[in-house]
């Protein structure tokens, strides 16, 4: 996991002293349910793509940050989280995977559940691409506000609740 210099000031001084780790996971959810076989014969998993080939379809993913902001402060949390992208734009992000100045954008569905959510897979998110700047950012789409986390991204989440967070990240 990597760890993000964050804007927290659980004490309220002057003085920002405090690092958060970025919540990230390893692969689309959809990966975590295959089988061990079913990995070896139908997916390819990397840190920045995954693929994974059904019988008459096939699931592309990229690796992108989402963040979070915390109410009332500067601190924010960062997940490290997948996204599914339709083929014509997977293989548009390929080809310009290593453009620097490459920037676009896609329509996408986020690939994890989130904790501490019910649902967050399959939230339609805007995919932002500037490869100056590195891994894609989601944003979610506004049309899906009766949906938890998509509300907590627009309105923010409590200092406290982002710190329950944290800790049980980090517990590990």
């Amino acid at each position: 996991m990597n760890l993000v210099e964050m804007e927290y000031n659980p004490n309220h001084t002057t003085q920002v002293h405090e690092e958060w780790p970025a919540i990230g996971y390893a692969a689309p959810i959809y990966y975590s349910w295959l089988s061990d076989d079913e990995k070896d014969d139908l997916a390819a998993l990397s840190e920045d793509f995954c693929i994974i080939e059904h019988e008459g379809q096939t699931n592309r993913f990229v690796r992108a940050v989402l963040t979070q902001r915390v109410k009332g402060s500067n601190a924010r949390i960062d997940y490290g989280v997948w996204v599914s992208l339709g083929e014509k734009s997977f293989n548009d992000y390929i080809a310009n995977f290593e453009t620097e100045d490459y920037e676009t954008g896609y329509l996408g569905y986020l690939s994890n559940n989130i904790s501490p959510y019910e649902k967050t897979i399959n939230i339609k998110v805007k995919v932002y691409v500037s490869n100056r700047r590195g891994r894609p950012v989601l944003v979610p789409q506004e049309s899906q506000m009766d949906m938890p986390f998509v509300r907590d991204f627009y309105e923010g989440i409590a200092m406290e609740e982002a710190e329950q967070r944290i800790k049980k990240v980090t517990r590990k």
